[in-house]
């Protein structure tokens, strides 16, 4: 428990310098927390209109990302890049 605690406190502040660096208030959580199957979500909520995003995560592992944008999400050297190749950005939303 403190082990998962550690990594996602350590993820949650390696996004804050995303958030910090946009010109609106992007604000990225982790919820869904399940220590059995070694799964979180992340969530966002933004006022403005989402085409692309990029972040670091630091403290854990990733094996695969499961996502419901209709894009493409990579990782690799605990970089995660999502872009929507449809040209329809993530809309602005609420914790989605």
């Amino acid at each position: 428990m403190k082990k998962i605690i550690k990594q996602l406190l350590i993820f949650y502040l390696g996004t804050i310098s995303i958030i910090f660096s946009q010109d609106e208030d992007v604000l990225l959580t982790i919820d869904n927390v399940d220590e059995e199957y070694q799964t979180f979500d992340i969530l966002y909520s933004s006022p403005v209109d989402v085409s692309g995003f990029q972040f670091d995560i630091s403290g854990i592992a990733i094996d695969t990302i499961y996502h419901e944008i209709d894009g493409l999400v990579s990782f690799d050297n605990n970089t995660v890049l999502g872009i929507n190749i449809t040209g329809e950005p993530l809309l602005p939303a609420d914790n989605s």
